[in-house]
Parts: structure tokens; sequence; C-alpha cells
């Protein structure tokens, strides 16, 4: 048995006020992923710091992949070059 859907048309009122809901959210979703992205970045200079102190146990090539990461991590400008790119793409 095949169940019909009713569709609502919705005025322009109702429309413009869903779209206004849609972008509130949307800047309140971009903004807690901008703030999850700095405790990543973050957590990420922690732990690769920890990892020079503690050098001697890991190889020198994983200690040059860190290395390199931290210096991602410590020039904004490369980074925010970086997310004006990936924001591009969307």
């Amino acid at each position: 048995m095949a169940q019909e859907k009713k569709t609502q048309k919705l005025s322009y009122e109702q429309l413009e006020a869903y779209a206004s809901q849609m972008e509130t959210q949307a800047r309140k979703i971009y903004e807690e992923n901008r703030l999850m992205k700095q405790a990543l970045n973050s957590k990420d200079m922690e732990y690769a710091f920890r990892v020079l102190d503690h050098a001697e146990l890991f190889s020198k090539d994983f200690i040059k992949v860190v290395v390199n990461r931290l210096e991602e991590l410590l020039n904004p400008e490369r980074n925010s070059e970086v997310e004006t790119k990936e924001e591009e793409k969307e």
C-alpha cells in the first residue's frame, strides 16, 4: 500500500523565516567547528611537544614528521591559506 505524502506550500514569510533559522543554525555550527578545530590544534601541539620531550624513544623519521606538524600548527599564515582554499572548495 502506497502512502501519500501531503505537501504544504509555504508562504514567502514562512520561507524567509525558515531560511533565517537555517542561516543562524549554520553560523552556530560553523563557530562550534572553528572552536573544535582550535581545541584539536592545541591538543596536537601538546602531544607533539611531549613527543619531542621524549625524542629518544621515537625514530628519527617520526620526529621529523612531528616537527613538520608543529611548524604547520605554529605558522598561522599558512594555516589560514589552507582553510581559505578548503572553504572555497565547499
